[in-house]
Parts: C-alpha cells; sequence; structure tokens
C-alpha cells in the first residue's frame, strides 16, 4: 500500500531528467513529467490504468474518491451506471460534463457556452438516454443541420462538441461505446485560401504604424504644452525610443514570431530570455496546452527591449495600466488597417504571414509546424502553396 499523497507531497514533486510515478492509497498515482506536468492515475489492476486529471487543478480529496469509484466499477465487472438523470445527454452534460471540463480543460467556459448555444440545435437529443443515442441520430442531425443552411465547418465543430461528451461517458460508463466510433464525420471544405500579408500590404502596415507612433508624439507635445500655458501637469513624455501604446509593440512581434492573440496577450516577462533570444509560449496559455520555444530576431528582440525598458513590468508582457489582461485591441486594431489600406484582414492573419513568410524563405515545412505549435501536420501544410516553385525544383532534379 503506497503512502498518502498530500498537497505538500505534490508540490514538492520536483520534475526529473525522467517521468517518475508517486503511488498513493487506493491505487491512486502521481506522474511527474520531465517538462514538471503532474498528473493523476489509478491503477485498476496490472497493467490497466486510467487518467484521472490534472493535478495541478484536482484536489487529492477528488482524485481519491475518483479511483475508488474506478476500483469499485472494476470490481462490478464494469456494468454500466443507469442513474434516472445522468444517464440523458442533457444530465450527464449538466451533472458530470460541467465538472470534468473545468478541471481538465483551460477553456472550460467556452465550451460549455457552445454546448449551451447548441441546446437548441440537439432537439432529441438532449433528453435522450445516452446507451440509445446511435450513429443514425448523428445522420440526422448532420442533415437537419443542412438543411438549416448551415456550414459543413459549423456542423463539424458542434459534432466535435458532442462527441467529447461521447467519450467521456464511455470512460464514466454511463455509455457502452460511443455512436462516433466507426462512423465519418462531414469534412468541412477546404477553400484553399490563407489570408497573409503581400509584401505592399506589410509595407504599409509598417508605415502606418509608424505614422500612427508620429502622431502620438506630436500630439503629446501639443497637449503638453497647452497644458503648460495654464499651469496644469504635464502629462508623461514618450520618448523617442518609446511606443504610445501597447497596439505597434504587439503587431511587431506578432508578425516575428506568429504567436497566436491569446498567446500574446498572456505572455509573462519571465517567458522572455534575452540571453538566449527565445521566449517561451507555456502550456496554459498556449492551444492545445503545448509548450514551445520561438526563437526572437532581431526586430523582435528590439521591439522587446524597448518595451520592457518603457514598462518596467514583472507581469504580463502587454497589459492594462492596471496590470490585468489586454481583452482586445480590435478599435485600434481596424483604425490601424483602415489606414494602412489593407481589407479582409484578421489579426490571426499575422500569424499566417509569418509562416508564410517562412516558407517562401525555404524554411521546411516540419520547422514551421514546430515554431506554430501546430498538432496536425495537416494545418501546416495549408502554406506549402506560397512556394509554388518548390515542387517543380523538386522533380526537375530527377533528369540531373
Amino acid at each position: 500500500m503506497g503512502r498518502k499523497i498530500t498537497t505538500g507531497s505534490i508540490e514538492r514533486a520536483g520534475a526529473k531528467a525522467k517521468a517518475y510515478e508517486i503511488r498513493g492509497r487506493h491505487g491512486l498515482l502521481l506522474r511527474v513529467q520531465p517538462s514538471g506536468k503532474k498528473t493523476f492515475y489509478v491503477q485498476i489492476r496490472r497493467g490497466k490504468r486510467e487518467r484521472l486529471g490534472n493535478a495541478e487543478v484536482m484536489t487529492v480529496a477528488r482524485a481519491e474518491y475518483l479511483a475508488r469509484a474506478k476500483l469499485n466499477e472494476e470490481q462490478d465487472g464494469g456494468a454500466l451506471k443507469s442513474d434516472p438523470q445522468k444517464s440523458r445527454l442533457g444530465g450527464f452534460i449538466e451533472s458530470l460534463y460541467a465538472t470534468w471540463l473545468r478541471a481538465n480543460r483551460r477553456r472550460a467556459e467556452k465550451t460549455l457556452d457552445d454546448l449551451n448555444r447548441l441546446k437548441c440545435n440537439f432537439g432529441d437529443l438532449y433528453d435522450k438516454r445516452l446507451t440509445d443515442i446511435r450513429s443514425d441520430d448523428l445522420d440526422r442531425y448532420v442533415a437537419a443541420r443542412r438543411a438549416d443552411g448551415v456550414s459543413t465547418a459549423t456542423i463539424a465543430r458542434e459534432l466535435n462538441t458532442l462527441q467529447g461528451v461521447m467519450r467521456l461517458a464511455v470512460e464514466k460508463r454511463y455509455a457502452r461505446v460511443s455512436p462516433f466510433k466507426g462512423w465519418r464525420k462531414p469534412k468541412a471544405e477546404d477553400n484553399g485560401v490563407t489570408r497573409y500579408l503581400e509584401p505592399e500590404e506589410e509595407e504599409r502596415l509598417r508605415k502606418a504604424l509608424d505614422e500612427r507612433e508620429a502622431r502620438a508624439q506630436t500630439e503629446r507635445k501639443s497637449a503638453n504644452a497647452w497644458r503648460a500655458e495654464r499651469g496644469y501637469e504635464l502629462l508623461p513624455k514618450i520618448g523617442e525610443k518609446e511606443f504610445s501604446d501597447h497596439l505597434a509593440p504587439m503587431v511587431l512581434v506578432s508578425l516575428n514570431s506568429g504567436l497566436r492573440y491569446g498567446e500574446l496577450a498572456g505572455l509573462e516577462w519571465p517567458a522572455v530570455n534575452f540571453r538566449a533570444k527565445v521566449l517561451t509560449v507555456i502550456g496554459r496559455t498556449s492551444k492545445g496546452a503545448r509548450k514551445r520555444h520561438v526563437p526572437l530576431n532581431a526586430q523582435a528582440l528590439d521591439v522587446l527591449r524597448r518595451w520592457r525598458a518603457q514598462r518596467r513590468g514583472t507581469g504580463l508582457v502587454f497589459a492594462n495600466p492596471d496590470g490585468s489582461r489586454i481583452a482586445s485591441v480590435k478599435t485600434a486594431w481596424l483604425r490601424l488597417l483602415k489606414e494602412a489600406r489593407i481589407r479582409d484582414f484578421r489579426w490571426h492573419d499575422l500569424r499566417h504571414s509569418f509562416a508564410s513568410k517562412l516558407v517562401q524563405r525555404g524554411v521546411d515545412l516540419p520547422v514551421v509546424r514546430e515554431l506554430l505549435g501546430h498538432g496536425d501536420f495537416a494545418l501546416t501544410l495549408r502554406y506549402a502553396h506560397v512556394r509554388p516553385g518548390q515542387a517543380a525544383e523538386a522533380v526537375a532534379r530527377l533528369t540531373e
């Protein structure tokens, strides 16, 4: 029998060169990865274990309770549960799935909001028993949504959400098999469009940023001259190498790093290593909770150094005056695009521009994938078209 796992022992369990485990009571295991990630498991029997959840989110008491429940299920022969409420799709989502999401997923509330919006779309599925949901129900759902004029991409996203619910229902023994097993989901159409900045557009964008900074300098000097004449307190001076606000440094760092907006808004100064010229996107802020390291080029380094000297902060790199996270830069961003005469361009397209420029300069797609943090290589392949001559060059080598 293992020793009791406590909150203190979890905190003291530091990362080592190889993954290791601490055994607790009731078959509970704490697994510590070399990255420092800590996860609860339950040893059901020899050769079989199940993941319980993130040890940095789930309490020890909750982990022990789930471990005991898993062992009891195994002892009972794995019979399906038959709670009147939880055995139905709607009741399972409200009673179990919501709790599981909050304990294990970073964007739990967004997923729950999606489920609430989809409640009317799932129709009678919400009142149906989990064990009675079949692939035929999924076919009918797809047909009904298409009849309503909903795009295939939207339908696929909705079904992905439902599939996550059914996966947990099987794990929790409220369903024996998921209706998605062996069923082919509709694939979203690939329109082949990946928006990125053309060279002349990037030039106009950078020029608009420079003009915005120059305008802010002029307006600040004018405002202080007006205040000085009237004996009012002067506004802080904007230095020659300082930025007027966070927009310009955020745009320039995005262009040179390919960070998603959420990753950029959640970036903290300890994650920026000026000596090694690299920034680290930690799992807590990245999509898919995957950590990655992004090298910083000369411009990104210069921008971050100037911004740090200006802000002198230790928390978020880009923050509101009170140090809180910047929720959106939409108003300033749209105004900037208008001044740069750039249409149909989103903030996320700065990430596409970063990747496209890498490919155009001959960087291999696997390297681009690593820099972007893509879990699926198919996402990276969308950039292959920006270097159309590459395929012709490869075929031409056959006759050399």
